[in-house]
């Protein structure tokens, strides 16, 4: 298998089984036919994050390499991007950031992303739609790929979700929100979209 995981598991603990229940039929028979052959055809999207963390669990390093591969694969083969494609391509890098501790998945999200025609739009959204459900590193991650340029586009649906509390008098302000607030550079988006950041 080329893992020094399964090698320890196998011969100094024994075992003659391997649970891997929490990964799909379909990425297991991949992940076995891949470590035998040495083959690792293209994949679908679903498939991709059972495979990235089962090269990253069990430590087989040239399959971590071509998983890399395998999703600049996946993002050049989306000629042109939905929502919900780059959605898939941010989710993706924050997983493997968070759970893997893999920047190049990040790194490969985030080059797509910033390339893609509606990168401003996309940040927009995905803030308004999941405000209050992302981690902070997720809320971190936006802000990394907002950057200073595009900072308007974080806090405007911050912005606009203050107002609707304050019509509706909710006096609380959700923890996500002072999160993005207090990681913004406000000078930066005042120079920019000064009526934003006035509200």
């Amino acid at each position: 298998f080329n893992s020094p995981v399964i090698d320890h598991m196998t011969t100094t603990l024994h075992l003659t089984s391997v649970d891997m229940e929490e990964f799909s039929e379909e990425a297991v028979r991949y992940f076995v036919d891949a470590a035998y052959s040495g083959e690792t055809p293209l994949i679908s999207r679903d498939m991709f994050r059972d495979i990235n963390k089962m090269s990253h669990v069990f430590k087989v390093t040239w399959l971590v390499t071509r998983c890399s591969e395998l999703f600049t694969g996946i993002a050049k083969e989306i000629e042109e991007p939905t929502y919900q494609d780059l959605v898939f391509l941010f989710d993706e890098a924050a997983f493997a950031l968070a759970k893997l501790k893999s920047r190049e998945i990040f790194r490969i999200a985030f080059d797509f992303i910033r390339s893609a025609n509606g990168e401003e739009d996309f940040i927009s959204r995905y803030v308004k739609e999941n405000l209050h459900s992302l981690s902070y590193q997720q809320l971190d991650l936006i802000l990394e790929l907002a950057g200073p340029t595009n900072l308007q586009y974080v806090v405007q649906p911050v912005t606009q979700y203050l107002e609707d509390s304050l019509s509706k008098e909710v006096k609380e302000v959700s923890d996500n929100c002072k999160y993005l607030l207090n990681k913004s550079d406000l000078y930066l988006c005042q120079q920019d979209t000064p009526i934003i950041t006035e509200k």
